[in-house]
């Protein structure tokens, strides 16, 4: 039940402020404590209250995800000896995601041709040998993809499937090479031009340890970052085809 009164959204910028973290829920504990389909009813609550795809990161007892200042997660644990995952979550990028029925004292229901939730699954090891990208929430490295849905409030999960967001993510990827978006130059001392041929609203950039540093409307094709530090930085562009990111390099 999304609207149970344990259920409540928290979370208004009243804990911690990290823009990989922008739109995502995390859990603990969790299979051995079947938390999955509390997680689940708090992403379909937060994109339906968002109107836009809301994302999970959960993790076993004795596991750890620790996240670099690049967004790359690395998951710790002991496996094989015990089932130590880590669980990256998101809900579809179909065009039509949100919950099927919603309603106070009604059954969820977040099928969405038995897809409404990507999960990544990934090992955690001693050494952190696996990942998992938080830039595009795609490329991982040791792990394996889930469907997860709620029919009249049930969770099913179904594995060894392939994350059918990566058609759209490559549609994405061509529209940008079509529509040839430039950034330059890179490295940039005074002032970033962006060649961008549609309507965007929001510019954003993002330093190594994932803070943002500037946000503005895109109202001409320059962005000054004369007064940042120098380091490696994160261009994030929103357009029709889902946010653009590039990286780049300020010096001095």
């Amino acid at each position: 039940d999304p609207f149970d009164p344990y259920m409540d959204v928290i979370g208004a910028d009243d804990f911690i402020n990290i823009p990989l973290l922008e739109r995502v829920i995390t859990d603990t504990h969790y299979s051995d404590r079947e938390r999955q389909g509390r997680h689940f009813a708090f992403l379909a609550r937060l994109a339906a209250q968002w109107q836009d795809r809301s994302f999970g990161i959960a993790s076993n007892d004795y596991v750890a995800v620790a996240v670099d200042e690049m967004g790359i997660a690395r998951v710790f644990g002991d496996y094989p000896e015990f089932d130590d995952f880590a669980f990256f979550l998101q809900a579809n990028c179909q065009p039509d995601f949100l919950p099927e029925m919603m309603e106070v004292g009604t059954p969820l229901t977040w099928n969405r041709g038995e897809s409404a939730v990507k999960a990544y699954k990934v090992p955690g090891t001693w050494e952190g040998d696996y990942t998992f990208d938080l830039n595009d929430w795609q490329t991982g490295s040791g792990g394996s993809w889930e469907n997860w849905f709620v029919q009249d409030g049930s969770l099913e999960i179904r594995t060894e499937v392939s994350d059918d967001c990566a058609d759209i993510l490559t549609n994405t990827e061509e529209w940008m090479q079509d529509d040839a978006i430039q950034i330059f130059p890179n490295p940039v001392r005074e002032a970033l031009t962006l060649n961008v041929p549609v309507d965007t609203e929001r510019v954003q950039l993002f330093n190594a340890q994932g803070q943002m540093v500037h946000q503005s409307k895109l109202l001409t094709n320059l962005i000054d970052v004369s007064s940042l530090q120098s380091g490696t930085y994160t261009l994030v562009i929103d357009t029709p085809a889902g946010p653009f990111r590039q990286r780049f390099v300020k010096i001095d």
